[in-house]
């Protein structure tokens, strides 16, 4: 399973997900993790990507699949990420992809917290598939 991870680590409000790549890579050794880039074609192969990036109003971790979730004024993507939305409505539109799983992160909290949540959604992802 391939997880991609977005983010910037030399930006605080951004850089949970990329924080935390190393230890997800320890905990799920037989996945992959790809720190992408939303201007890049990242997606290529992938009909139902997985998604982990820093989502603006959360106050735990929770899981998206749909870009009708980010209407709510309080819960927005970061401005990096605004590529990645954007991109994910054309991928979406030109049925490059089918659907998407995004784990959402909030931007603040202990890390440790978030790490458990984080597994815990990828492992409920992973049971699904």
């Amino acid at each position: 399973m391939n997880i991609f991870v977005f983010g910037n680590s030399i930006v605080a409000e951004d850089s949970k997900p990329v924080e935390l790549l190393f230890h997800l890579q320890d905990h799920f050794p037989t996945m992959t993790f790809i720190h992408a880039d939303p201007t890049d074609e990242w997606w290529e192969g992938q009909n139902n990507p997985i998604i982990l990036d820093t989502v603006v109003g959360l106050k735990q971790v929770t899981l998206f699949s749909s870009l009708n979730s980010f209407e709510d004024p309080n819960v927005r993507i970061t401005p990096h990420d605004y590529d990645l939305f954007m991109d994910l409505a054309f991928l979406l539109k030109l049925k490059k992809i089918k659907s998407f799983t995004l784990i959402g992160v909030p931007q603040r909290g202990n890390k440790k917290m978030l790490l458990k949540e984080i597994i815990e959604k990828i492992e409920a992802i992973s049971t699904q598939s």
